[in-house]
């Protein structure tokens, strides 16, 4: 008997990094899938043991009830990685699991007529090598963007880049505006420096890139405008295609990815998320303190300041006299007492001046918490939106890749923050002493500063929110890919 339309139902392939900012906007999108009720559809998620392991607990949990939802553990651990260059690391990691998925790429390519072959694949945009699986299976290939849009426009740029002299090699121009629509809000000094160092790499990437149906970006229309950095990302798509003849890739805003009203027809959570409050040390402490009273201070789940930085930060916090929640992580043969000034911890904890989290922290839920007043951020992409959608200023201090264009974005383009430091960067380090780290959180946690740029940031808040111009992207998307596709031949 024939295969037909309404026999056959669609079957996504979603492929995530399984670094939390990678991968939380994958299970997002599982999320979607369940409560708009797309449940004619299958869904089978391939990653290694811990994103799998963690979308299993969730499924067992009751999470994904009613979706047809499948779990491959078919990549190793990621390698470690000792290079400090961003797009070496990433180049060694993509090789390295590209390699573990080639069985499985053989053997979707035979079965791709069966009857629940995959009919499109959403991954990880480090993981661009899924185009050629897209390509031999004839079905749509989605890269999913954790990074902000101005990441993506200044790949795509690099060669206005390099021939305007405007990189990092070059000092005179290290505090040049970048005269490039789009990043103009940026300055040459904020840029990837790995973008220019392995340019090889990212040239491969933008070939790649032109070959996917659409870019999937995490972020909104509302939260870019400031930047135009998504119109000069389509604009300039737009331009090459036409220049060497493909056809350009849709640029679609589907976030924030963030567990937020708005997103859904019922105008409601996404899911309950639920967090044990009476397990969470640091909610509990949280609830015991004054609205606005407390700075958040975290750098992200993969990093961290160094200890000599943690030594001074923490000196500053004791001197400015605010309360704080810090989440601290220490990598050995380091330990939080060997990185923090003596009986510091003890100190704070006796005075109920401030609580040290040692372990995870439930990051959204604190953001939301009526106590935090501003947030001291690394500024990753993912955490740059939650503060803003959470409508809380930030104290910025990035580290590496994207986090300096990201924190340049905070403090000109929406103008909802301060940088820790002014500074010159010695290389691509900046020490931070603890004068400036009292100053910078006393002007935003004490100063009139502090009403102004929480001002801005409701502002912005409220227009991502209220304005919903992802909502109508993300869910004409959903509709796209499970929808069934022509009959087999």
């Amino acid at each position: 008997m024939a295969i037909t339309e309404r026999q056959r139902r669609a079957h996504i392939l979603l492929v995530p990094l399984s670094a939390t900012g990678h991968f939380q906007p994958i299970l997002h999108i599982l999320y979607y899938l369940v409560h708009e009720r797309y449940n004619n559809v299958v869904v089978t998620v391939m990653g290694n043991k811990q994103p799998i392991a963690e979308v299993a607990r969730l499924q067992k949990r009751g999470d994904f009830k009613g979706l047809d939802l499948r779990l491959e553990e078919v990549f190793g651990e990621i390698p470690q990685v000792s290079d400090p260059c961003f797009s070496h690391r990433a180049s060694s990691i993509s090789e390295a699991m590209e390699r573990d998925f080639e069985p499985v790429k053989r053997r979707l390519i035979r079965e791709k007529n069966a009857f629940e072959a995959p009919t499109s694949i959403i991954g990880d945009f480090l993981f661009d090598w899924l185009v050629n699986l897209a390509a031999e299976l004839k079905i749509s290939w989605f890269p999913l963007y954790s990074s902000g849009p101005s990441f993506v426009t200044s790949v795509i740029e690099l060669p206005n880049l390099i021939s305007k002299g405007l990189t990092p090699a070059n000092p005179q121009k290290l505090n040049a505006t970048i005269s490039l629509p789009g990043l103009s809000f940026g300055r040459v000094r904020d840029m990837t420096g790995e973008i220019f160092e392995y340019s090889d790499y990212f040239a491969l990437h933008y070939e790649n890139m032109k070959r996917s149906t659409a870019l999937l970006m995490n972020t909104a229309e509302e939260l870019d405008e400031q930047a135009g950095s998504l119109t000069a990302l389509r604009n300039r798509l737009e331009q090459m295609a036409k220049a060497e003849r493909f056809l350009a890739p849709r640029v679609l805003s589907i976030g924030p990815m963030i567990r937020m009203p708005g997103f859904t027809s019922e105008n409601e959570p996404l899911h309950k998320f639920a967090v044990d409050v009476a397990a969470t040390p640091c909610l509990q402490w949280l609830d015991k303190q004054e609205s606005q009273s407390v700075l958040y201070i975290c750098f992200g789940s993969h990093a961290n300041i160094s200890p000599d930085l943690m030594l001074e930060l923490a000196h500053g916090l004791e001197s400015s006299g605010v309360k704080f929640l810090w989440v601290l992580r220490v990598k050995a043969p380091h330990t939080v007492e060997s990185v923090l000034p003596p009986e510091f911890q003890a100190r704070m904890e006796a005075s109920d001046r401030g609580f040290i989290e040692k372990g995870w922290a439930p990051q959204w839920q604190i953001l939301r918490h009526p106590s935090i007043r501003v947030f001291l951020s690394h500024c990753g992409w993912n955490s740059t939106m939650e503060g803003i959608c959470a409508g809380v200023p930030f104290i910025t201090w990035p580290l590496n890749a994207d986090q300096p264009l990201n924190a340049r974005f905070v403090t000109d383009a929406v103008k909802v923050g301060i940088p820790i430091s002014i500074k010159e960067a010695v290389g691509d380090y900046i020490f931070v002493t603890r004068d400036e780290v009292k100053k910078a959180i006393r002007t935003l946690m004490l100063e009139d500063k502090r009403q102004e740029l929480r001002n801005n940031v409701q502002r912005l808040k409220k227009r991502i929110t209220e304005g919903h111009s992802s909502y109508e992207t993300l869910h004409s998307f959903l509709r796209e890919i499970t929808s069934v596709s022509p009959p087999l031949r």
